[in-house]
C-alpha cells in the first residue's frame, strides 16, 4: 500500500454541490467546511454551537447529534433550503480521558453506573446521522457520497481509551455492513481515520507535550483534504484513508488483503458455504436499506 497524493489541487470541484457538515464549527468539521467552499460547494453546518469564525456561503442550524429530532430538523433545513443533498460529512463527535471501568462508587457506596456519551455521540448519533443521508439521498438519482470521521483508534488502539476505541471499530464496522447495499442506490460511503490532530479536541498543553517529545500532531486541514478527497472521487466505496503524521493511506485493503491470513480464505470464512446456505443466511439475517 502506497501513500497517496492528495492536494487541493487534485480534488474535483464542487460548484453545484451542497455539502452537509456535522460537528462543522470547529477542528476537522471548520477545516473541511473551508475546503469545501473553496472548491465551491454550498455548505450547510450543523453543531452545537455556531462556527467560531463567520464564513460566507455557510448556513448554520443548532444541532445536538445525540437527539433525534433535532437531526431531522438539520436534514430537513438542508432539503427546504437547496433542494438536494450531495455530500455529507458525519464529522461530529467526542474523546478525552475515561474512567468507565474505574470503580466509581456513589453516595450510597453502590458502584456507579458509567455515563457512555462518547457511544450516544460517536456511534448512536452517527449511525442517525447515516441513515438520514441515506434517507434523503436515495431521493435523487445522483445519490451523494458519505465521509464518516472514524479514527486511527477505529484499527488499533493500544493508546486511545477503550469506549472512544469501540465507538470508532464501530464506525469501521457500519462502513463495512452497508458495502453491498448502497451502490444499488447510487451512494458511497467512506471513511478518514486521523492519527494526533489539533482539533481543539485535546488542549493546548498537551499538544505542546507531544509536539515536544517529537510527535507530529497534524493540523485539521491535513485530515480535511482527506474528507475532500472521498466527497469527490465517484471510485472510493467502502474506503478508509489513514490520515497520520501529514501523510495519507488507504488502509481497508490492507485489511482485505489480510482475510485470507485471517479467516483461512479471502471470502473472510465463507467460501465453504453452499449457495443453498447462503441463500437461507440471508433470509434469516435480512436486512432491507
Amino acid at each position: 500500500m502506497a501513500d497517496l497524493n492528495i492536494t487541493t489541487q487534485n480534488v474535483s470541484r464542487l460548484e453545484g454541490k451542497v455539502a452537509l457538515i456535522t460537528g462543522g464549527s470547529s477542528g476537522i468539521g471548520l477545516a473541511a467546511a473551508k475546503l469545501f467552499l473553496q472548491r465551491g460547494a454550498t455548505v450547510v453546518i450543523g453543531d452545537l454551537r455556531p462556527p467560531k469564525e463567520a464564513l460566507e456561503g455557510v448556513s448554520y442550524q443548532t444541532t445536538d447529534i445525540t437527539q433525534w429530532k433535532s437531526l431531522v430538523s438539520l436534514f430537513d433545513y438542508c432539503a427546504k433550503q437547496h433542494g438536494q443533498l450531495d455530500i455529507v460529512f458525519a464529522n461530529a463527535g467526542v474523546g478525552g480521558p475515561e474512567n468507565t471501568f474505574a470503580d466509581v462508587l456513589g453516595e450510597d457506596g453502590q458502584l456507579l453506573e458509567p455515563k457512555y456519551l462518547a457511544v450516544q455521540v460517536n456511534l448512536i448519533g452517527l449511525l442517525n446521522t447515516v441513515k438520514l443521508s441515506i434517507h434523503h439521498m436515495r431521493k435523487q438519482n445522483s445519490g451523494g457520497a458519505i465521509v464518516v470521521t472514524a479514527s486511527k483508534a477505529g484499527y488499533s488502539a493500544p493508546l486511545g481509551g477503550p469506549i472512544y476505541a469501540s465507538t470508532k471499530h464501530g464506525a469501521i464496522g457500519m462502513m463495512r455492513a452497508l458495502r453491498r447495499f448502497l451502490p444499488p442506490l447510487n451512494i458511497r460511503l467512506n471513511c478518514i481515520a486521523p492519527g494526533f490532530t489539533d482539533t481543539g479536541m485535546v488542549p493546548e498543553a498537551g499538544v505542546a507535550r507531544l509536539r515536544q517529545l517529537g510527535v507530529i500532531v497534524q493540523p485539521s486541514e491535513t485530515v480535511a483534504l482527506a474528507a475532500l478527497f472521498l466527497s469527490t472521487r465517484d471510485d472510493y466505496h467502502a474506503r478508509t484513508i489513514q490520515v497520520n503524521n501529514n501523510k495519507f493511506r488507504e488502509i481497508e485493503a490492507g485489511y482485505e488483503a489480510a482475510s485470507e491470513l485471517m479467516f483461512g480464505d479471502k471470502a473472510g470464512g465463507r467460501s465453504s458455504l453452499t449457495p443453498e446456505v447462503l441463500a437461507a443466511v440471508n433470509e434469516i439475517f435480512t436486512t432491507t436499506i
